[in-house]
């Protein structure tokens, strides 16, 4: 859910490169830098939607087909089954699969999204509101909720994230799963993780300066 919240700043927050264009990203460690990261931070957050809706789709409209593939191959093999396919009504650009496993109580999501690519999210609920996300994206996270542990594997295949989950994933009541819950479960995780962040004042000065990083290496374009 960081990652999706990452890629969602980029998206609202065209007007960073214009600030960065006049500051360099290293003044963002002085006094001035700061006070301007993290007046761009409170905005970036205050742009986000409260609530986001996942809308089905009958078919995926994957741009490469062959890395979806190379990822639920894996996830099938490994016991878990189809639970769907979703946009985001709320925030372009981004396309998404479910996978559950009802017996281990884990869920996946395979996303494509038209700026940061494709990866591969695994998660487990856990009854005392924990959570645990292991996943394959490249892109720097935001900073994690208490609570909410993440395990990065950038790059890394889906039978290496799905053996390394399983192995370092804590043994403790975990939350059921099954398909008709998942889209409910995605949904009320963007609204805690909003809540979570605008109640800390928005992004960080780090967080902001990772944002802006990652929106220049790309040229500026969402």
């Amino acid at each position: 859910m960081r990652i999706l919240m990452f890629l969602a700043i980029l998206l609202v927050l065209p007007f960073v490169l214009r600030i960065l264009a006049r500051i360099a990203i290293f003044l963002f460690l002085r006094t001035a830098g700061r006070g301007i990261a993290k007046e761009v931070g409170k905005a970036a957050v205050d742009r986000l939607p409260d609530a986001i809706h996942l809308e089905p789709r009958e078919r995926p409209s994957w741009k490469d087909a062959a890395a979806i593939t190379s990822l639920t191959a894996p996830l099938e093999a490994e016991g878990f089954f189809n639970a769907g396919h979703f946009t985001i009504v709320e925030i372009a650009g981004v396309s998404l699969q479910f996978f559950v496993d009802t017996e281990r109580n884990a869920y996946s999501v395979v996303y494509e999204h038209e700026a940061a690519g494709i990866f591969l999210d695994l998660v487990t609920l856990y009854e005392d509101g924990a959570s645990l996300t292991a996943t394959t994206s490249k892109h720097v996270a935001l900073d994690p909720r208490p609570g909410h542990e993440k395990l990065r594997a950038p790059g890394a295949s889906a039978s290496e994230l799905l053996r390394r989950f399983f192995a370092e994933r804590p043994s403790k009541p975990m939350r059921p799963m099954g398909r008709e819950l998942l889209p409910g479960y995605f949904e009320k995780a963007w609204a805690d993780e909003i809540e979570w962040r605008r109640s800390r004042g928005g992004a960080t000065v780090r967080e902001v300066a990772a944002v802006a990083t990652a929106r220049m290496r790309r040229g500026g374009h969402a």
